[in-house]
């Protein structure tokens, strides 16, 4: 048996697990350090994540939203992170992450593409098979059935409240539902329908 995890890459991103029924088994929010995003923080979620299924589950499968906006020098950054999938090394990456640094100057891309990179590097470095997939990518599919002329996220609230009826997608302590675990648990069940 596998797992498929989700993962929204924002800075109130979040994680969801399906398994192979597609039954949510695990979900964490982006674990945040003051406030702000942390590659040792997420590091230990993915080693959480990695006890959770030692004792169950066979393999790992990871599906990570891409950011829409990429650093200014994409080509460099496309050499890195296939230099890091052959050798996860120290140096490569803070070279990685010194690069997605050097984005258009919108505090967002910066943080989107930072994220990405520091995600991606972990998951790579676990060994986990995994893909990347584009908003638009997994919206086609599991939009499918949803109102065409609702915003994105109102259709995401849609397909998510028609695949798992029973599941309320209100964080502890919040009084509305989060957009990050919608869109999280609709990238798992894209990667599950797509790589099981």
């Amino acid at each position: 048996m596998a797992l498929y995890a989700g993962c929204d890459i924002g800075i109130h991103g979040f994680w969801c697990v399906l398994n192979d029924k597609s039954e949510l088994v695990w979900h964490r929010p982006m674990p945040l350090v003051k406030g702000k995003f942390c590659a040792h923080a997420v590091w230990q979620l993915l080693c959480d994540l990695d006890d959770f299924a030692a004792d169950q589950f066979e393999d790992i499968v990871i599906g990570i939203e891409s950011p829409l906006s990429l650093p200014s020098d994409v080509n460099k950054v496309t050499l890195l992170i296939k230099m890091v999938e052959k050798n996860p090394t120290p140096e490569l990456f803070e070279n990685l992450y010194k690069e997605l640094k050097k984005t258009d100057g919108r505090k967002g891309t910066l943080s989107m593409g930072t994220n990405y990179g520091i995600i991606k590097g972990q998951v790579v470095a676990k060994g986990w098979k995994h893909q990347f997939i584009p908003p638009r990518t997994w919206m086609k599919i599991l939009h499918e059935n949803t109102q065409g002329n609702l915003p994105a996220k109102m259709r995401s609230m849609q397909a998510a409240k028609a695949l798992w009826p029973a599941q309320s997608f209100i964080p502890a302590g919040c009084r509305k539902e989060s957009s990050d675990w919608i869109d999280s648990i609709l990238i798992a069940e894209y990667t599950r329908r797509q790589l099981r």
